[in-house]
């Protein structure tokens, strides 16, 4: 034994010199190979049974995919959408194998490496079905029929051609069916470089076009050093991001440590053993990346995007004369920014209604802190003046979710412009509103108490929990403040500035006030772009920000979910949903104010956009109190596609 793995040792030496290894290895291969942190995957459209796919994948060296992140679920998806293979025990929907089952305990699922399926590991998101067809308290997998034991990944939602509302699952979720339906699947290989104990493995390292499996052990040098203890040819033979042999030093470009993805460089000593040692690393930008106190800078093509389509969507963004700024960060790293003429990243904007999210975020973090113990508790116990009265019924969610049925008299209705018009000044693209005013007989503008005017209101007919109608009022985020304010004992401004903003890398903002000294919590957050998209990286992350959980991921979820039914004003959008503050569309969530003030979230793609207006804010007396002297003047798209198309085009760009 010992003269054969001299022998191999001598081999991978020879390699590393440059000289040529007489092997049986092939020449690499790379047709309808993807990347992906650190592995390789291969879609196949051919169908098959689940176990005759695990057995296909098995001979090619590898095995069907594992899921272990939300990202890689999404990549999974994205690489099998062309799949047309169906599952009548599915509901007819389009489905591709997943490497899991539990087909040998019941209810007890496993992957194909033996590890527990456990989505709580990686996501606090459903992935499960687990749609509004379900009763409550159910969900998949559900074992119908007594014989659906294997993992499959729907390409829409089930049952075919089923609305959010009638769906058991959606489109990207798992379900469990029949092991006999014939599908199509995702082959993954694994070529993760990775260090255990003393022991550092390459398994695709490659040298020209062949591939080999080599093994070291740490050994000790002024640095971190490894010398080589055994070498084979691979069965890989892929070398898309592969670690290689370049020159006298080897790159491995995706290598795993304590949860963080690393490139790392080694220089090659041939004196004796070969050792290699250790010259540079960087970290490379994953689902969990954050900044620091300034950005990681990198670009569009750095990041996976095809440049010329990512161009075209920002000029689309661009295409007319009103954006401010657009910044997009993909992978917790800004990899694009642009600016107006006259703007610049220091330069403010405003959120307009994009704020309420951030609202919303406040309380979450109230609830957290076991200031206010449920969403489903009384909103009465914190609005003391609807005690004993109908009002009194209404819960927390509901005011979050826009589905109280107050009345529709409120702060959206009590606008005018500074000239004293009901609507925006001539309704030009710019101009400003004054919530809750109203004119005197002496033709006076009179402001009232915005937080009073939302409190006061009365129910237009009677609540019913079960029959709750989303209907969008400015009136409803304020009386979020009012409850944070009532429940934490603390002035709102300070509150969200240091348990949210100041945790993220925000400075204090200073919000706008009313004439009665009430903090506007329903719009006009001033940021910069920059500071923006650090919200909507947080919530990308599920409230986590580097190692601190700032927000509950249960929180962080739950904003986004929806079970409101729509008015007819929204059910023309029927592709688009509210959660807490949130709107949901698709595999995107996203903050979004008027104007097209936009803080968009696709966390499977883990990409970030951030667009606003040309805002300019005027304070006439020096002071942050909304009047006709101090405002905001904001420019409007005309285009009724806009916002539509500026999803879809970055979204494209990346796949």
């Amino acid at each position: 034994m010992t003269n054969i793995r001299t022998i191999k040792i001598n081999m991978i030496v020879a390699c590393l010199i440059f000289t040529v290894l007489k092997s049986m290895t092939t020449n690499a291969v790379d047709v309808d190979i993807e990347f992906f942190a650190g592995n390789h995957y291969e879609y196949i459209e051919t169908p098959m049974s689940w176990s005759d796919a695990e057995d296909f994948a098995e001979k090619k060296g590898g095995h069907i995919a594992i899921i272990n992140s939300y990202q890689e679920n999404y990549f999974v998806k994205n690489i099998s959408l062309s799949a047309n293979t169906s599952a009548a025990d599915g509901g007819g929907s389009t489905y591709v194998w997943l490497g899991a089952t539990d087909e040998e305990n019941e209810g007890e699922w496993k992957w194909v490496d033996n590890s527990s399926v456990e989505p709580r590991k990686f996501t606090n998101r459903t992935m499960w079905g687990s749609g509004l067809a379900f009763n409550e308290g159910e969900s998949e997998p559900d074992n119908f029929n007594n014989n659906q034991h294997c993992m499959a990944l729907s390409q829409g939602n089930w049952p075919l051609n089923a609305t959010r509302a009638e769906a058991f699952g959606l489109s990207g979720q798992w379900n469990d069916i029949n092991c006999d339906n014939k599908l199509a699947f995702v082959i993954e290989y694994e070529a993760v470089s990775k260090l255990d104990g003393i022991k550092f493995v390459i398994p695709n390292l490659f040298y020209e076009d062949k591939s080999y499996l080599a093994e070291f052990e740490a050994t000790s040098c002024e640095t971190l050093c490894f010398k080589l203890t055994n070498a084979e040819p691979s069965s890989r033979n892929v070398s898309i991001n592969a670690p290689r042999v370049s020159g006298s030093s080897i790159v491995v470009p995706y290598f795993e440590f304590n949860s963080e993805a690393y490139k790392l460089n080694f220089d090659v000593d041939l004196t004796d053993v070969p050792i290699i040692k250790l010259s540079k690393y960087e970290v490379i930008p994953s689902a969990s990346f954050v900044p620091s106190e300034t950005w990681e800078i990198s670009t569009p093509a750095e990041m996976g995007f095809d440049e010329e389509k990512f161009q075209e969507a920002v000029a689309w963004v661009f295409s007319e004369d009103v954006t401010q700024s657009l910044v997009v960060i993909k992978n917790g790293v800004l990899v694009y920014e642009q600016y107006a003429a006259d703007y610049n990243e220091q330069s403010l904007a405003t959120s307009w209604s994009a704020g309420k999210s951030f609202t919303s975020l406040a309380l979450g973090l109230a609830i957290d802190a076991g200031y206010v113990d449920s969403v489903d508790g009384s909103a009465a116990e914190f609005i003391t003046e609807w005690l004993e009265s109908d009002r009194e019924a209404i819960k927390i969610r509901d005011i979050l979710q826009m589905s109280t049925n107050l009345a529709t008299q409120n702060l959206d209705e009590l606008r005018i412009s500074s000239t004293g018009s009901r609507e925006p000044e001539t309704g030009q693209k710019e101009g400003f509103w004054l919530y809750g005013a109203t004119i005197d007989a002496d033709g006076k503008i009179v402001r009232p108490d915005i937080d009073e005017v939302s409190i006061n209101r009365e129910l237009a007919g009677p609540y019913d929990a079960n029959d709750r109608v989303f209907d969008y009022k400015n009136s409803e985020t304020q009386l979020i403040k009012v409850i944070t304010e009532r429940a934490t004992g603390d002035d709102f401004e300070s509150y969200i500035n240091k348990n949210l903003f100041n945790k993220i890398g925000i400075p204090d903002v200073e919000l706008w006030k009313d004439a009665h000294d009430n903090y506007y919590a329903m719009c006009c957050y001033d940021m910069t772009p920059r500071q923006f998209a650090r919200l909507g990286l947080l919530m990308s992350r599920e409230g986590k920000w580097g190692n601190d959980q700032i927000i509950s991921p249960e929180w962080a979820v739950s904003s986004i979910e929806d079970n409101v039914q729509h008015t007819a004003e929204f059910a023309k959008f029927n592709d688009i949903y509210y959660g807490y503050q949130w709107w949901v569309r698709d595999d995107w969530f996203y903050a979004l104010g008027l104007f097209g003030q936009l803080i968009a979230i696709h966390p499977g793609a883990d990409l970030i956009v951030v667009r606003n207006s040309a805002t300019n804010i005027i304070l006439n007396s020096g002071e942050k109190v909304r009047d006709a002297a101090n405002f905001h003047t904001i420019k409007n798209y005309s285009n009724p596609g806009y916002m539509s198309d500026l999803f879809t085009n970055f979204l494209e760009a990346l796949n």
